[in-house]
């Protein structure tokens, strides 16, 4: 109990707390039990919003769900940097889109350049420098003559044309 009357009726103690928003305002309302009924806002009602119980059920429940046959969490991959099985990337597939577009950028806009930069097998390492560097020279030659960087960008052209040269 609040201690307060019913903002609407003025005789009940006020048993509900409501936020009314309108922008970046809001009001705070105080509803008796009757007044609160009449207005539809009751908390079995699933408009009026989940319990703290419920919301923490849900989330627990999410989590038990997405747990990977491994026992790797998502928290666990995103700490490591590296995921604990095969199935962690069918599990965890939109966490790790996510985290990896937000990392590359996405959430300023356009659409997310998602670039290898780490290590490679070195079977693969033979050909870095057109998988990969590649790639990289043309997004930095992109960011050079955004900025009207002409002499960093030509730098960039020429390593483009000449590979062998770094």
């Amino acid at each position: 109990m609040s201690g307060r009357q019913c903002d609407v009726c003025g005789e009940g103690p006020g048993w509900v707390q409501t936020y009314q928003t309108r922008g970046s305002e809001y009001d705070e309302l105080w509803l008796c039990a009757r007044c609160a009924e009449a207005l539809g806002v009751t908390p079995g009602d699933p408009t009026y919003g989940p319990t703290v119980r419920e919301l923490l059920s849900g989330l627990i429940a999410t989590q038990a769900a997405t747990s990977c046959s491994c026992g790797t969490s998502f928290r666990q991959i995103r700490e490591r940097g590296a995921v604990g099985c095969p199935d962690c990337y069918h599990t965890y597939r939109s966490q790790i889109y996510e985290l990896l577009t937000h990392s590359c950028g996405a959430h300023s806009g356009g659409e997310p350049q998602i670039v290898h930069r780490g290590r490679l097998p070195r079977r693969v390492e033979v050909y870095r420098g057109l998988l990969i560097d590649r790639e990289t020279r043309l997004e930095e030659l992109r960011d050079a003559v955004d900025h009207e960087d002409y002499e960093r960008a030509a730098r960039i052209r020429d390593r483009l044309t000449d590979p062998g040269e770094r």
